[in-house]
């Protein structure tokens, strides 16, 4: 694992903290899933390219849970 897949990893990190910490008040949490999922999928088969794809479900994952629940007042 060199400097750059580091970097990436923690990149995404801090865009899902903030996101989480700013929507859901749960920065931490989403960090943590991000870099789980980061690691998880560099070490399989696919490598980066996991990761990367696990960082758009997460993204994903969130776009649509911000979709169904209702708006707050």
């Amino acid at each position: 694992m060199n400097s750059t897949v580091v970097i990436m990893f923690l990149v995404f990190a801090t865009a899902f903290y903030r996101i989480g910490n700013n929507e859901y008040k749960r920065g931490f949490l989403f960090a943590g899933i991000s870099l789980l999922l980061s690691v998880v999928g560099f070490f399989s088969p696919w490598g980066v390219l996991a990761s990367i794809f696990a960082q758009m479900g997460i993204l994903i994952a969130m776009t649509l849970i911000n979709l169904i629940r209702k708006p707050r007042e």
